[in-house]
């Protein structure tokens, strides 16, 4: 057995002799204190951290495995101590001490402000944070003019970043994060001896963000019986569910055709509808209930995307109670016109995919003609 591990396997035994304190193992001593004291330790490549509880002031000795560079008593650097032996020597008052003995360069255990570069689309911004302790935590909030969809580039892959106020697409494993106003950005990642390494965050632009507009759901569903070459595609009659599965549901009242989709919560989940039309132009509404604050969807044509995000918010309800609980949205552009879609003579796709795992019931959607 090495002495690493037989310092980690006997932390927890200590031994109390004429009123000091000293724990050995197979006669090696690795602890032992002038006064009576408990102590329990992890060993690392880099530190020996110790807890030691001191009845009264007291000489204390620590096994140690190389030579120290500094030691630490509650954060503080100490300056009274020496080594002797193999063992760390040094004085401590009565009561609970925290002491670190470093193997590395670790200059200060107290929190280090520190920053770690940041780019989006090129543009230079830093996320500001400390270093505590071996590692480093910091945070940023996304700028207002640079809400839309972004990829991230990370390198090396090391650390955790986590998203608060926007959206990871796809899962946990993706790349792709709809960002906007606010979003809090945490970044989590180690510092070996305090030092941040040396990582590149990269956020680039592919996409913006399709907001909605309400409109009338009664008038919506009068268009498409009365406006020539509207159409009306019930939610459920979608022709496939690619990556998920979803449920209809015929209980939901104030449904346009008696059903709905429900139970859409699968992350990456798409639904196809095939639609038949007269090629042209045409703007497509929603209606829909959502008692989530906000559900993400892109929208696709024939396969290609339409809209990256498309960003519903939430209507009070599922559906199941209030009539108002449906309500039709209509997707516009950045200048807040109706967004249009093209669709070819004859048979059609129009798809939507489920991008972050809210949950979204569709009754149905509407195509018009552009400028009807």
């Amino acid at each position: 057995m090495t002495f690493r591990k037989v310092l980690s396997a006997a932390l927890l035994l200590v031994c109390f002799v004429a009123g000091a304190s000293e724990l050995k193992h197979d006669g090696k001593l690795l602890f032992s204190s002038s006064v009576k004291a408990s102590f329990g330790a992890s060993y690392g490549e880099r530190a020996l951290k110790a807890s030691v509880v001191m009845s009264a002031a007291g000489e204390v000795k620590l096994a140690v495995a190389k030579k120290p560079v500094r030691v630490f008593v509650d954060e503080e650097l100490a300056k009274d101590w020496k080594t002797a032996d193999g063992m760390v020597v040094l004085s401590l008052s009565e009561g609970t001490h925290q002491v670190q003995v470093r193997f590395d360069d670790m200059a200060s255990l107290k929190p280090v402000a520190c920053a770690i570069d940041l780019s989006i689309s090129g543009r230079g911004y830093q996320l500001k944070g400390e270093s505590y302790d071996e590692n480093f935590t910091g945070g940023f909030s996304w700028p207002e003019e640079n809400s839309g969809v972004y990829e991230l580039t990370l390198e090396p892959q090391v650390g955790v970043l986590t998203v608060q106020g926007g959206a990871q697409m796809g899962g946990a494993a993706s790349n792709r994060y709809f960002l906007e106003t606010d979003s809090q950005l945490t970044y989590e990642v180690a510092a070996p001896g305090g030092v941040l390494p040396a990582v590149k965050i990269k956020f680039e632009k592919v996409g913006d963000l399709a907001a909605v507009r309400r409109v009338s759901r009664e008038e919506a569903l009068s268009k498409a019986t009365t406006v020539p070459g509207a159409l009306l595609i019930e939610g459920e009659a979608f022709a496939r569910s690619i990556a998920g599965q979803v449920s209809i549901s015929t209980e939901h009242p104030n449904t346009s055709g008696g059903g709905c989709v429900f139970n859409w919560g699968t992350i990456g989940n798409r639904l196809e509808w095939d639609v038949e039309t007269k090629g042209g132009a045409y703007t497509i509404q929603f209606v829909m209930a959502c008692m989530e604050q906000r559900a993400l969807r892109d929208l696709q044509v024939n396969g290609k995307p339409v809209a990256e995000v498309v960003d519903i918010p939430g209507t009070g309800g599922w559906g199941r109670g209030k009539a108002d609980e449906w309500r039709c949205y209509e997707p516009t552009t950045k200048d807040n016109k109706p967004l249009e879609v093209t669709l070819k003579d004859g048979k059609n796709s129009i798809g939507m995919t489920n991008l972050t795992g809210n949950h979204l019931n569709i009754d149905c959607m509407i195509l018009i003609p552009s400028g009807r």
